[in-house]
């Protein structure tokens, strides 16, 4: 996981494929919206606040589900 497990924030560090850490962008990564897959569960979706790419991360049981239904509220971007 590369984000926080309270606030669900993180940092822009992959570019080509996720665990590269080979971003130089380095920009934080705001929680935009969630989505669920069939297979892998509930998905965070982040947007950069620097370069505006947006990744998706799969949650873990332990992230803060309370704000995650708060952010699932916000238009898709």
């Amino acid at each position: 996981r590369n984000h926080c497990t309270q606030c669900l924030y993180s940092r822009h560090l992959d570019a080509e494929f996720p665990g590269d850490r080979a971003s130089a962008c380095q920009g934080l990564m705001e929680p935009a919206n969630v989505s669920h897959s069939g297979k892998k569960g509930w998905i965070l979706l982040h947007e950069c606040l620097k370069c505006g790419v947006i990744t998706r991360n799969k949650m873990a049981d332990d992230d803060n589900m309370v704000l995650a239904a708060e952010i699932s509220k916000n238009p898709i971007r």
